[in-house]
């Protein structure tokens, strides 16, 4: 075989290789060349004087890396700059920032060469304290046939401690999302407390909190209640019917103990009617219980008691009516 032919023979192959063998000559000695790569930089204050907080400051700088190329390309981790203040000597102060107190990884062929800027300003306030209610966020739901009762907080209020100006308009905090799904039973986790991200130098304490999700069955109990006729015409009707059935569904701990004595019926009657009507009935149950009302019938008749004039009132005074009449009847049992 000649030489021209030894060249020529399967050329395409031998010409790949040789520019697969520039491209990672070049790349060897690329990574061998230092260069100078500025990054992002995020910046933690610490005050020695705890009467103190920090109102403003910047959040991060840029911090001058020198280091080969595939080390700076590795720095997949924020460098972090942390710097502590011994001394407070104003509410406005300016500080240098050095190379020294920046934090990364060290394992990497880089070092930090400047940090810029050079000096920043802090903006401080004195520090106070304010106790605030912290409410829980669940992603919790009760499987079939139970019922998230109620959920309970401990402590079911924290210490916010910052800067007077930011505290003040902080009114709660709130737990991280707790995902629970669906849950029978009364269940328990810790949670940690969130802050706005916006915030500088506020703090909280405790930082976690328990949260209790209390399950109960679900159940739905009937019980008959005496409707009450209220409003400027209620002297002067009579309703009928004059008790209605309720069925109460909810927590068995809350609705197994409820009489007809815990829940109000009405009727709103502002204006005696002329003909008999039909008004709908709304019932009121107590405060604090977490439950559905169903009524029946969901309307009542009124009509004029006898011996009543026209108005939008009584009319004058109302012949006294048989018991169960008016909108006070006689209480039944449940």
């Amino acid at each position: 075989m000649s030489f021209r032919s030894a060249i020529l023979d399967k050329w395409p192959y031998k010409l790949a290789a040789v520019v697969l063998s520039i491209l990672l000559w070049l790349n060897v000695t690329a990574d061998q060349q230092r260069q100078d790569q500025p990054m992002r930089t995020r910046v933690e204050f610490e005050l020695s004087d705890t009467t103190w907080s920090i109102r403003e400051a910047p959040a991060e700088v840029r911090t001058v890396f020198q280091g080969r190329q595939g080390d700076l390309i590795a720095m997949v981790n924020q460098p972090v700059l942390r710097k502590v203040i011994d001394i407070v000597t104003d509410s406005v102060m300016e500080v240098e920032l050095r190379v020294e107190d920046v934090s990364f990884d060290r394992s990497l062929s880089v070092r930090p060469t400047a940090v810029v800027p050079q000096r920043v300003t802090l903006r401080l306030e004195p520090r106070v304290g304010r106790r605030v209610p912290v409410i829980a966020r669940a992603g919790v739901r009760a499987a079939e046939g139970f019922v998230i009762s109620r959920t309970v907080v401990q402590p079911d209020s924290v210490t916010l401690y910052g800067p007077d100006s930011v505290i003040e308009r902080l009114l709660t905090v709130e737990t991280a999302p707790l995902q629970l799904g669906e849950i029978r039973a009364s269940t328990s986790r810790q949670a940690d407390l969130v802050l706005p991200q916006d915030l500088v130098s506020v703090h909280v304490a405790p930082r976690t909190v328990l949260v209790s999700i209390e399950v109960d069955s679900l159940i739905a109990r009937r019980i008959q209640v005496p409707v009450h006729a209220v409003g400027q015409g209620a002297e002067a009707v009579t309703l009928d019917p004059n008790r209605v059935w309720v069925t109460v569904t909810g927590a068995a701990s809350a609705v197994e103990s409820l009489t007809a004595a815990d829940l109000v019926a009405t009727v709103q009657v502002d204006v005696v009617p002329a003909e008999e009507r039909t008004f709908e009935v709304a019932v009121q149950l107590p405060a604090g219980l977490s439950a559905t009302r169903a009524v029946e019938p969901p309307r009542v008749r009124a009509r004029r008691r006898a011996g009543v004039g026209d108005g939008g009132g009584t009319g004058g005074s109302p012949a006294r009516a048989a018991p169960g009449e008016t909108g006070a009847p006689p209480p039944t049992a449940s």
